[in-house]
């Protein structure tokens, strides 16, 4: 009995011994320092890349923020003054060379710190350059190991450098900022190299977002530089731009396919009177399902949406049940009008953008093979596509007529 006591003790203190060696080695662990031997004050943190072609090579333009100017009014270690350090606090550095490693590296040779790309979220890629391929890109990253794969991908009609350099930024300090504001807040298309390394298995196609610049920006001084906006969407086939483009009032149909989509604002004719109505859409859940008839192929698109009334200048009489019926079947054709002639866009310029072609083959997999190699001329000329929309009404607001209806009526 004695010995099992004695044999019990020792267990536990093996035990104890143990569990406080473990613990010990766990907090050792996190002591263990920088993530890297590099000191911060010796990286030049890139916040995001443009990339371009020009008729001597690539061109790599990287954008930095600049610490010594970070703070308004401090000066800066290399005599900056307070009024020089109240500019842009943020430069661009641009080189050209054969291919984006050899601009890279000439870059590298102008900045006195380690150029590094763990802040980058964001690429904006020129025109000129997309037309070519996108492919150089994909590598870069994909072979660099402080690039993520979902850095986001934008696209500028010409010349990127000059324009994006030279641009008005009025909302926030620095353009990686306002990029990053766009997607994380589903105001543009989001599109990141992982999206297209995917698409690279069914030919490459996809959507780049565009991004515009516009000089009537209520923000800014007389004068001044235009300023950012989004405008629209490009195509890709086979990873190169096609001249088809998805213009602004398109692309809530074309994210709403992608599920990118969830909340929008717009307004249609009323059925009854003509009178504008203004909506807001709070839910929309998309499936999209593959079908065959056949030996023919088929796409079934189907939307479903809730949306409340945030303005009427109709009289229509919302606490009728057929008008509201009305209502929502003029909303059905208004969609199903815009996810149709979106999909008759990608169609004509022959690219998959939304990877039909994956559902075959995930669905279908011995009749795909059938087809995969004529894939685009079948998705040019003779696939079948049904669009169903079911909208919903679910709040019509606390007045179910016009309020200047009402107002007009008491002057009376």
């Amino acid at each position: 009995m004695g010995f099992l006591r004695r044999s019990g003790r020792r267990v536990t203190t093996a035990l104890t011994r143990l569990f406080k060696t473990t613990a010990g080695l766990l907090a050792i662990a996190l002591l263990t320092g920088c993530w890297s031997s590099i000191e911060l004050n010796n990286r030049a943190f890139v916040s995001v890349m443009l990339i371009d072609q020009t008729d001597k090579g690539v061109e790599l333009t990287l954008g930095f923020p600049l610490t010594n100017r970070l703070i308004p009014g401090q000066t800066g270690g290399s005599g900056v003054s307070a009024t020089a350090s109240s500019a842009q606090p943020n430069a661009y550095i641009s080189r050209v060379g054969p291919s984006l490693e050899d601009a890279l590296q000439k870059i590298q040779g102008d900045v006195p710190r380690q150029i590094a790309f763990g802040q980058t979220h964001s690429i904006i890629i020129g025109s000129r350059f997309a037309e070519r391929g996108v492919e150089p890109i994909l590598e870069f990253v994909l072979r660099n190991p402080y690039l993520k794969m979902n850095t986001n991908l934008f696209l500028v009609e010409g010349p990127v450098r000059n324009k994006v350099a030279q641009m008005s930024i009025p909302f926030e300090r620095f353009l990686a900022s306002v990029l990053n504001g766009y997607v994380s807040n589903r105001q543009i298309m989001s599109t990141t190299v992982k999206d297209l390394m995917y698409s690279k298995a069914n030919g490459g196609d996809g959507l780049l977002p565009i991004l515009g610049f516009i000089h009537n920006n209520a923000a800014l001084a007389p004068g001044s530089p235009p300023s950012l906006t989004t405008a629209g969407a490009a195509i890709l086939r086979n990873g190169k731009l096609v001249e088809t483009r998805l213009k602004p009032s398109e692309l809530s149909s074309a994210r709403a396919i992608l599920n990118q989509l969830k909340q929008y604002i717009y307004s249609i004719d009323s059925p009854t009177d003509g009178g504008k109505i203004g909506f807001y859409t709070t839910s929309l859940d998309m499936t999209i399902r593959p079908a065959l008839t056949g030996e023919d192929f088929k796409i079934v698109i189907r939307c479903k949406l809730q949306a409340v009334i945030i303005a009427s200048d109709s009289e229509i009489d919302l606490e009728s049940k057929g008008e509201i019926r009305q209502l929502e079947q003029a909303i059905n054709k208004i969609a199903n009008e815009g996810f149709a002639s979106v999909v008759a866009k990608t169609r004509q310029a022959g690219a998959d953008v939304f990877g039909f072609a994956l559902y075959f083959s995930v669905r279908y997999p011995r009749e795909w093979n059938r087809i995969k190699e004529q894939w685009r001329d079948y998705y040019k000329n003779r696939l079948e596509v049904k669009i169903e929309t079911d909208a919903m009404l679910k709040r019509s607001g606390s007045s179910v007529h016009s309020i200047r209806e009402k107002f007009l009526n008491d002057e009376a």
